[in-house]
């Protein structure tokens, strides 16, 4: 139950929206969800709406012209995420073009039919959803990165085009979410929601939904005005202090000590990292505390030629 605090507040942030129409796509839970508690859902109205589908995102912004005789702001948060497959031989074009369907096709749909209702308004706030993806690779799967890469282009090019008709777009790129039980899962946080600090170089503080949801709000509304065709990063540092990205590094002795400072140093700065070391359990440990997704132990006795070529293969194999 909503406390008379936690009331004031939502009806102190609703009053940065007073008397605005957004539609939100994929509202229904995650990042949608937050974004539509800050602005406001006890004002809210669902409508089912496939992004992939050009008739069902035109019904949802002829909805909110319906019953609200307007369209001031449109989120496109609506994305898919598909399975690790870290060698792109082993991706299949049909989920490759789904992925693009819905994170890529899906936002240009919002664009273009809110952009039908807002032009003659000459105004309106459109918000695309991105992700550290649009910025760095190496991070996820092949498909979602591009899609997040291309969110950005087609963001800068709507910006430019519909500025001459007083309209903003930008883009909001979140770092892993905390509280979101997909990342949490995926990049291993631990039970307060705050990661080991191996992605983010802001200490002390770890990003929540409800901030990506502010942020959120802060382009839908009219303090942000004057920014358009932005690309908003919520990384806490992470993408400046992304020195190695696209690097491959093999660190013999990784399970311990230096060597396991240099593994997670390395990481944080966007290298893949091969742990070698002869302390499997330890080693193991410092590979589940960095990500399987960003490191991988296998046991090397350093003074066996074919165990160093055996750490070097799966290097090469591997990334």
């Amino acid at each position: 139950m909503a406390t008379a605090a936690s009331l004031t507040d939502i009806a102190h942030e609703a009053k940065r929206l007073e008397g605005k129409v957004a539609l939100i796509t994929g509202g229904a839970r995650g990042l949608g969800l937050a974004v539509q508690d800050a602005i406001g859902a006890q004002f809210a109205t669902y409508v089912h709406c496939d992004v992939t589908k050009e008739t069902d995102v035109e019904n949802a912004v002829n909805l909110a012209i319906s019953k609200y005789q307007k369209l001031d702001i449109i989120v496109n948060n609506a994305m898919l995420i598909d399975d690790a497959k870290p060698s792109i031989l082993d991706n299949e074009v049909a989920e490759f073009e789904r992925v693009l369907r819905v994170n890529i096709i899906g936002p240009f749909l919002g664009i273009k039919h809110a952009a039908r209702v807002m032009i003659p308004a000459k105004k309106g706030s459109i918000v695309n959803m991105g992700s550290i993806c649009s910025s760095v690779g190496g991070v996820a799967t092949h498909a979602y990165t591009s899609s997040k890469h291309g969110l950005i282009g087609l963001t800068k090019n709507a910006a430019a085009e519909l500025g001459n008709f007083g309209l903003r777009v930008n883009c909001l790129s979140p770092s892993f979410v905390a509280n979101n039980v997909g990342v949490r899962e995926f990049f291993k946080f631990d039970d307060e929601g705050c990661s080991n600090n191996v992605y983010s170089n802001l200490k002390g503080v770890c990003l929540l939904e409800e901030d990506v949801a502010n942020a959120a709000l802060y382009l839908a509304s009219d303090e942000s005005k004057y920014i358009s065709g932005h690309n908003l990063a919520i990384d806490g540092v992470l993408i400046q202090c992304l020195r190695l990205e696209g690097k491959v590094a093999l660190i013999t002795g990784g399970a311990r000590g230096l060597g396991e400072c240099i593994a997670k140093l390395f990481c944080k700065h966007g290298a893949m990292v091969v742990i070698a070391d002869i302390r499997d359990q330890q080693g193991l440990a410092v590979q589940d505390s960095i990500g399987a997704q960003f490191a991988t132990y296998i046991h090397c006795d350093v003074t066996k030629e074919t165990e160093v070529e055996n750490a070097i293969n799966l290097a090469i194999s591997k990334y």
